[in-house]
């Protein structure tokens, strides 16, 4: 269990179960704390990319389709589409109440689930991205920021 804190217009402290963050300091040019925030910034950035790219999964015909269908046949397919990521059972039984709860969430997992994660560090984000409803809540008013800088 893990925090991330972010400061400024949108500050908040955000849990994660896993995640693997690397921050290398190569230059002595800049000082610890910039370089923490400069960091911090990257990741923010590449984090509003990525739900920005798990977003665009939800024109595809497949989720418009299957956005249609039961509870059950969305479970199922979230279920037989997760080749990459491990999660616990409680985690399985929260995401499966949320499908069976909330229409709306299927897209979350069918995006996620949708997407490569055989490399590492994207089956880090993966995890916490299908398990953390406040680190997805959160990637959702990054993304929002990105497409307002734009």
């Amino acid at each position: 269990m893990g925090k991330i804190e972010v400061r400024g217009n949108a500050a908040r402290t955000v849990d994660y179960d896993r995640m693997k963050v690397e921050i290398n300091f190569h230059s002595v040019e800049i000082s610890p704390t910039a370089a923490s925030e400069k960091s911090m910034k990257e990741c923010e950035e590449a984090l509003a990319s990525s739900r920005q790219f798990l977003d665009s999964l939800l024109t595809d015909d497949e989720y418009c389709e299957m956005s249609k269908k039961s509870a059950k046949a969305q479970k199922e397919l979230v279920s037989e589409n997760n080749q990459f990521l491990i999660v616990r059972d409680k985690d399985w039984e929260h995401i499966y109440g949320m499908i069976e709860k909330d229409s709306g969430s299927f897209g979350r997992f069918y995006s996620i689930m949708r997407t490569d994660m055989s490399n590492r560090d994207l089956n880090y984000m993966g995890v916490v991205l299908l398990i953390n409803d406040d680190f997805w809540n959160y990637t959702v008013e990054l993304a929002a920021g990105l497409e307002n800088d734009d």
